[in-house]
């Protein structure tokens, strides 16, 4: 309990002007209990829980959204991961620490369960490995009893400490606990089925259970019949089953867990098996100039709103400022202006469609040579052409020697000049990208859309399989005019209307 040392006139806290209207920051801690305390609400309820094991930002942001009630940060995945490297206590504290942050920074509310391994050293280790993961933001902590080094589960050479130093480990973890008030569960594991016996394994966690852990854990159980005896010790305290894909312990039905009184089910491998098989996949035919087909790809905007774009234009949007730059550019480009352009090579005049804003003051005018200082419009003989741009920005040429009375009328202190470029419309260059899109014909909804750079022309056709000649097709439109506005193919086939666009 916190002890107010001295207590003088309560002053209200500084509030940013607008904050009234949107929620209060919350700080990590406040963020790391409430994980906790969901984790907590979902052990007392009654129902067996399903956790698959993120291994980074991006698989914790999927398992939230495709709603599960909680995730691991596996160690042996997160080591995979972040090192390509064994889960053999290769992966460091802090390691696992800032792999946690950004798992919490890129879910809303998920609770995550970390893998402690063996506390990173003696209880007192512990102690601070638990207070370290729930100040990070984890709703619940996994200690083990192995020796360092320690090893995956189901790998061979297993060692475990003595009785006494594994469950002073669980109660140094407990006291961590209680101490921070941060209420992260603790998650007693034993190794001592692999290296020792059954009978060890399940003498632990029922010392575990004293010591005031959480939730159960042995890992590695060769048999049902093992789950079963592991189950019934101390009843009503949770369970957690490991169904490493592959490993020693029996694949069990989510209702065959549930029937022996399971609360906990973690699927280690899940993700991180499926991501080495596809990116396996993807890089084969990347040999060979080919990329994966639609079905087996999400489409570009998909990808920018699992990443969490849309969020961050509105956030742009929320503090721009008057003199703000805009994207200018559906697909992502920049805006130039003059500013911009006074700064030499940062602007390819080539490939330049330009608005250039200058000061009456700067232009060469009847008006400014005599001192006036009234806004007028340059005359089409005073547009910039493409060749005038040098690296310095836009050279002008001489204005008229006279302006209209509605010129000299004109209100504004700026003059915008548009500079075109001939070859804007029609363009005989190389693409930078080749974007395919499929569309309905009958509503014209977008079935799939991707890009790709033109050095993978090939792999055009494993996209659009359909398609004959596809290929070759394209190579032919490379050598012909083409405009950024319009599709270079368009054909029909079974209901849809496939577009090639050069860009």
């Amino acid at each position: 309990m916190a002890v107010l040392l001295a207590q003088g006139p309560r002053l209200a806290p500084w509030r940013a002007p607008g904050s009234e209207h949107r929620p209060r920051e919350r700080s990590l801690a406040a963020r790391a209990t409430n994980r906790a305390e969901t984790l907590r609400r979902l052990l007392a309820e009654p129902g067996l829980l399903v956790g698959p094991c993120c291994h980074d930002a991006l698989s914790a942001r999927l398992i939230e959204r495709a709603a599960f009630p909680l995730a691991f940060l596996s160690g042996f995945t997160t080591s995979a991961a972040r090192l390509a490297a064994p889960d053999a206590g290769m992966i460091t504290l802090t390691e696992m620490l800032d792999a946690g942050l950004c798992v919490h920074e890129a879910t809303r509310s998920l609770p995550v369960i970390g893998d402690g391994d063996d506390g990173h050293g003696n209880a007192v280790n512990v102690r601070r490995t638990v207070g370290s993961f729930a100040r990070a933001g984890f709703a619940g902590v996994i200690i083990e009893d192995q020796v360092a080094p320690k090893s995956c589960g189901h790998v061979r050479r297993k060692q475990v400490l003595p009785r006494g130093e594994a469950v002073m480990k669980i109660r140094a973890a407990v006291d961590e606990r209680e101490a921070s008030g941060s209420g992260i569960c603790i998650v007693a594991r034993t190794d001592a089925r692999r290296a020792e016996s059954l009978e060890e394994a399940l003498w632990r966690v029922a010392a575990f259970v004293d010591a005031g852990a959480d939730v159960l854990f042995i890992d590695a159980l060769d048999s049902v019949d093992e789950m079963r005896r592991f189950s019934l010790v101390n009843p009503g305290v949770p369970k957690m089953a490991n169904m490493l894909e592959g490993g020693r312990t029996p694949l069990l039905t989510l209702d065959e867990l549930a029937d022996l009184d399971y609360k906990i089910v973690a699927y280690p491998l899940s993700l991180l098996g499926v991501s080495i098989r596809a990116m396996e996949t993807a890089l084969v035919g990347l040999k060979q100039g080919k990329i994966q087909p639609p079905a087996k790809l999400p489409s570009f905007e998909a990808i920018q709103e699992v990443v969490g774009f849309p969020e961050y234009f509105d956030m742009c949007d929320r503090y721009a400022t008057d003199n703000a730059g805009s994207d200018t550019e559906a697909d992502g480009g920049s805006a130039w202006s003059s500013k911009s352009s006074s700064v030499p090579g940062s602007r390819d005049p080539r490939n330049l469609q330009v608005e250039v804003s200058q000061d009456l003051d700067d232009i060469d005018t009847p008006q400014s040579r005599n001192g006036v200082s009234s806004p007028g419009v340059v005359e089409a003989d005073a547009i910039i052409s493409p060749d005038q741009v040098g690296p310095g920005g836009p050279q002008r040429q001489d204005a008229p020697a006279e302006t209209t009375t509605s010129q000299q009328g004109a209100q504004g202190s700026e003059l915008e000049v548009e500079v075109l470029q001939e070859a804007d419309e029609m363009k005989l260059m190389k693409p930078k990208s080749i974007r395919v899109c499929i569309r309905k014909r009958e509503t014209g909804e977008v079935e799939f859309e991707t890009k790709i750079p033109p050095s993978l022309i090939a792999g055009v056709s494993s996209i659009v399989p359909t398609v004959a000649d596809l290929e070759a097709m394209l190579t032919a439109a490379l050598g012909r005019k083409w405009s950024p506005k319009e599709p270079v193919i368009s054909i029909p086939s079974n209901g849809s209307q496939i577009e090639v666009w050069f860009e």
